[in-house]
């Protein structure tokens, strides 16, 4: 249960302060962390409701088994809570959630990675990092951009191209 421990990560608790606080066994938890076991639905309600989120936050499922497409579902039902979470003014869940898209880009990422990024730095010229050999479009686009900062200065945190 990755997101047992990314949950109570992000409340900044301990295996033994979350056990001790929800009246649970640390070794349930830091089994149910491992992955070892499944803790029962009663132990899944006093989690929950230690880490004030729903029994259905700490049983989503891995992103890390998805696919590019079952990635993007979750990216959308993600931004959707978090507009609820913004709405509602519900900071603590709102890190959780911003916690949770990080993973989900990482994945995406991993699984279909950038070209390239273009690190722009003082008085240097643009540094090009490759991940993968970019498209034909690709190495089209990288190039005209590349070619409209060729000179360029960069004053007070200012890119100034011309």
């Amino acid at each position: 249960m990755e997101e047992l421990r990314e949950i109570r990560k992000v409340r900044g608790l301990s295996q033994r302060a979350l056990a001790a606080e929800a009246d649970v066994d640390k070794l349930t938890i830091i089994r149910a962390e491992q992955g070892k076991t499944h803790p029962h639905a009663e132990t899944l309600e006093k989690l929950a409701k230690t880490l004030q989120v729903s029994v259905a936050d700490l049983l989503q499922p891995p992103y890390e088994k998805m696919d590019l497409e079952q990635l993007a579902v979750e990216g959308e039902k993600l931004r959707q809570y978090m507009i609820e979470a913004t709405e509602k003014g519900d900071m603590s869940r709102l890190d959780l959630l911003l916690s949770r898209g990080e993973r989900i880009s990482k994945q995406i990422r991993k699984l279909d990675p950038p070209y390239a990024t273009v690190k722009f730095r003082r008085d240097a010229p643009p540094e090009v990092h490759f991940y993968r050999t970019p498209t034909e479009d690709e190495q089209r686009d990288l190039e005209e951009m590349l070619e409209k900062f060729e000179e360029y200065t960069v004053r007070d945190d200012l890119l100034l191209i011309g």
